[in-house]
């Protein structure tokens, strides 16, 4: 599958975004929520899916928005960032 690069600005604004992911080997379009949470360090903008997905798939959604996701199984950041890198977006 393709790399997909999403525009995080227009994220961000909106609140949201939509991929296509693969659950349980079927490949979905699905909406991703945008919740921001205090910090420290201020204000980090959340990628929160509303449903279980995979690990490896949790990484790549991640790394195609380049904005921390918060699930079940926990918190990612994206490739080579780290969590207050995304502080005051």
């Amino acid at each position: 599958m393709n790399e997909e690069k999403i525009d995080r600005e227009k994220s961000l604004k909106d609140g949201f975004f939509d991929l296509r992911v693969q659950r349980s080997g079927v490949y979905q379009q699905l909406r991703f929520k945008i919740v921001r949470e205090k910090s420290a360090a201020g204000s980090i903008p959340f990628i929160v899916p509303d449903r279980i997905i995979d690990l490896p798939e949790l990484l790549r959604i991640c790394n195609a928005a380049q904005l921390p996701l918060k699930s079940a199984t926990g918190v990612l950041v994206p490739k080579g960032k780290m969590l207050h890198d995304f502080a005051g977006l």
